[in-house]
């Protein structure tokens, strides 16, 4: 990362290198930014070119060949996403993913969960956060919860409920500003987020409107970040009031546009608003 920050600074005009608190904090995209046929150089290459500090993949595609092509570029691999159901997790952590635990745990990768599950409980739900919690501090991994529409940690509160029933102080919890207005008013934003200031360990963004249509998609809420009529400026403030100093994930679900195309429209914006 230390590269990548000498080679943006080598590019700026004189008079930016002497205002280093206007930099704009670590963001990184969604890998659903990309096309499924983009390969791995293709993105590296363009998340450089544009100025991006790494990428959020999933555990199929955080390979060993993704964190090559990543750390060649001064990129990193901030979290890896994934989607456990509860039940799978209530005996340890499923043999499969324990390599890629300890995968992550070598990079300095965040595994980022939102839980799911039929006929679970929130003692359970705490349980499985508890046993892959124990897991990934074995293996120097941090865990945050993701709030996510229609999933068993669908809401920030549900997942600040479940965090303290698992009695694992150290798992971080997260926001994502397109589900927050999924489900809730855009007023009530400043107070969420204080709410979870102190735990909070990942912020996702995007463009967005002050809340859904109403419709099915999500375009009313997942935009490229110079789009929308929701201020940005509210939310950065409320978290440079809170303290978080942490990295900006990029959520791009369901772009319409190349991945070029949103994502230089998303970091010019993002730029422009630490001006």
């Amino acid at each position: 990362m230390f590269t990548t920050f000498l080679k943006r600074l080598y590019c700026l005009p004189l008079f930016a290198t002497l205002s280093f608190a206007s930099a704009a904090p670590e963001i990184f995209p969604f890998d659903n930014g990309f096309q499924k046929t983009d390969s791995i150089e293709m993105q590296g290459d363009l998340l450089q070119e544009l100025g991006y500090d790494g990428i959020c993949s999933r555990p199929g595609r955080a390979t060993d060949e993704l964190y090559a092509a990543m750390e060649s570029r001064g990129l990193k691999v901030y979290a890896s996403y994934w989607v456990p159901d509860v039940k799978y997790l209530q005996h340890g952590v499923p043999a499969n993913m324990v390599e890629h635990i300890e995968r992550l745990g070598k990079h300095g990768t965040t595994l980022w969960i939102s839980l799911v599950g039929k006929d679970v409980t929130d003692e359970q739900a705490a349980l499985a956060i508890r046993n892959l919690y124990d897991f990934c501090a074995q293996k120097n991994v941090d865990l945050v919860l993701y709030p996510h529409v229609g999933f068993y940690t669908d809401t920030v509160k549900t997942c600040a409920r479940l965090r303290e029933l698992s009695e694992r102080p150290e798992v971080g919890l997260s926001f994502s500003l397109c589900h927050f207005l999924r489900q809730n008013p855009h007023e009530e934003l400043e107070d969420t987020v204080r709410a979870i200031g102190p735990y909070l360990k990942l912020v996702q963004i995007n463009g967005a409107d002050n809340q859904a249509s109403g419709g099915k998609g999500w375009s009313d809420l997942i935009k490229p970040l110079d789009e929308g009529s929701f201020e940005m400026q509210r939310l950065l403030k409320v978290l440079a009031e809170v303290g978080y100093d942490g990295p900006f994930n990029l959520q791009c679900y369901q772009m319409p546009a190349p991945a070029r195309k949103h994502l230089s429209s998303s970091i010019q914006a993002w730029q422009s608003m630490h001006n």
